[in-house]
């Protein structure tokens, strides 16, 4: 899947194409994963146009490479139950957030839409960078935008607090759902924040 990466299964390739060694340093931290399925689930049938969701295992492997992990979160809407049985084999802790009818007062319309998922995810962030000693968080979404139920509350606040603490942050976006505030981090933070595109991998998805 990463051919530069054969030897150690470590590194693939960052958005600015550079596999720095510090990264590889990786390896020894505590790794914590995190999935924000319900966007990457969207961006993947956006690129693709496949009605299938994209392969979890070899998400996972992507997200892994080989290294080892404290713990694996993964959280979206209304998860089929056979596929909450597959990520609790990977060993996922699952949230499956059910969707609320949300009224459109324009067109007098009803729809039914998602509230919760970033809030979990991010808190859950925020709870392992402050409950565990000095790792890795592997982030899975291009979602940066303020939570809608809380501004002070969603990803890039916690993934500040993580980097502001001296954390590695890692995080697997689509390129075309990335947002920004993401870049404008990895500025601030060039040795500490990584940001890896799925769209170089999407045929092992």
């Amino acid at each position: 899947m990463f051919p530069a990466d054969r030897k150690t299964l470590a590194v693939p390739r960052y958005i600015d194409g550079n596999a720095s060694t510090s990264s590889r340093s990786n390896v020894s931290r505590p790794l914590h994963v995190f999935v924000d399925w319900s966007n990457i689930y969207i961006s993947f049938k956006s690129i693709t146009d496949l009605k299938r969701p994209p392969d979890i295992s070899a998400l996972d492997l992507v997200l892994l490479r080989g290294r080892e992990f404290t713990s694996k979160t993964l959280a979206s809407s209304d998860l089929p139950s056979e596929f909450q049985a597959k990520l609790k084999d990977l060993r996922y802790k699952v949230y499956s957030v059910s969707r609320q009818l949300h009224s459109d007062n324009i067109n007098s319309t009803a729809k039914l839409k998602e509230h919760g998922v970033d809030e979990i995810l991010s808190q859950r962030v925020t709870e392992a960078v402050k409950n565990h000693q000095q790792g890795v968080i592997v982030l899975a979404t291009g979602d940066g935008s303020m939570s809608s139920l809380n501004r002070e509350v969603g990803f890039i606040a916690s993934i500040e607090t993580a980097l502001t603490r001296g954390w590695i942050v890692e995080l697997y976006s689509f390129y075309e759902s990335l947002s920004s505030n993401y870049q404008h981090l990895q500025q601030q933070y060039p040795r500490r924040m990584f940001i890896f595109i799925l769209d170089n991998v999407l045929g092992d998805l």
